[in-house]
């Protein structure tokens, strides 16, 4: 990144509709839970079988997400952002395709739909209102306060400390050595903005960041935490020993700040007041197992080693543990 790009970096405050219908979908292409946590769609009570099937065949490694399908640029309604969708020229969803289809051969309907067939678009259309409707819905209402305080704690961070404190708060999943952002994608591939800087756009369904190229620059999707990865599946048995140990709600704290959180943004994943997690972090802190620092006028929040230890013992069987 050049010092235009750092300058041109920009924290988009919402999730966004089609950016999270696109990551609902290449997680159910593609399931990868970490470190224990519940899937992401825990609250859709059906899923559109036929719309679903037919979305799919846009990616079927579940690698590269068609581009055009997308967009990016400022859009928080589903509308609006289902419009632009529906306008792209045909010969950009041509070149979309080529790279999501990855040498395969198209069937009669991605081939309409490349030819720019209105029949093609109408089924487009149709899928992604329904899967929408009945898969990202139920469940973004749920968790875009997640999404919206995570975005505000990274947009303090920014005006007290600048950029290099936003990537020490999106860890894991980025490392920032100037001049060089790595970001803990999918795909590996080296990524120049060129001046146009990058924006980072809060996203509650995706396990993994995901990036897509613009004209006007690079946009990265990055996974939030939400009260869904908190709490283990077994949160509210009394039989989930950090739980049983801890209190449900403590547990979910320090699960929380497992990597590091401000006192807004664990209250919004875990479901709770601010002043009530203040409080129960403090009850943490006080036994060894939070950390506590100030961030400007913020603080964060950090499981300590006894904590990440205490962790690691109760997570689930199974469930991989992160170094």
């Amino acid at each position: 990144m050049t010092p235009d790009d750092v300058a041109r970096t920009r924290i988009l405050p919402t999730p966004q509709p089609l950016c999270e219908l696109a990551a609902s979908l290449m997680e159910r292409r593609w399931p990868a839970p970490e470190r224990g946590r519940p899937p992401r769609h825990p609250l859709a009570r059906r899923v559109p079988v036929q719309e679903t099937r037919l979305l799919l065949e846009l990616t079927p490694d579940g690698r590269r997400y068609p581009r055009f399908l997308s967009p990016t640029r400022g859009f928080s309604s589903f509308e609006e952002s289902l419009d632009t969708v529906l306008g792209t020229p045909a010969e950009q969803v041509r070149a979309d395709l080529e790279i999501s289809l990855g040498g395969r051969r198209p069937n009669p309907w991605l081939r309409g739909l490349a030819a720019g067939d209105r029949e093609a678009r109408h089924r487009l259309d149709q899928a992604l209102r329904r899967y929408y409707r009945d898969c990202v819905v139920p469940d973004l209402g749920a968790l875009a306060a997640s999404g919206r305080a995570n975005a505000a704690e990274l947009v303090q961070a920014m005006g007290e400390n600048g950029l290099a404190d936003v990537f020490r708060l999106l860890r894991p999943w980025m490392h920032w050595s100037s001049p060089v952002l790595t970001v803990m994608t999918r795909t590996d591939r080296d990524l120049r903005p060129g001046g146009k800087g990058i924006v980072l756009i809060p996203s509650v369904f995706s396990a993994h960041p995901f990036w897509e190229i613009w004209d006007d620059a690079i946009t990265i999707s990055y996974p939030v935490r939400t009260a869904l990865d908190a709490a283990s599946p077994q949160a509210g048995d009394s039989s989930e020993p950090l739980a049983a140990l801890l209190g449900r709600t403590r547990a979910a704290i320090l699960r929380a700040a497992e990597d590091g959180a401000g006192t807004g943004a664990l209250a919004a994943m875990v479901g709770i007041s601010a002043p009530s997690a203040s409080q129960h972090a403090k009850a943490l802190r006080n036994a060894g197992l939070l950390l506590t620092v100030r961030v400007g006028k913020a603080v964060q929040h950090t499981a300590t080693p006894l904590g990440r230890s205490l962790l690691a013992s109760t997570r689930p069987t199974g469930a991989p543990i992160q170094a």
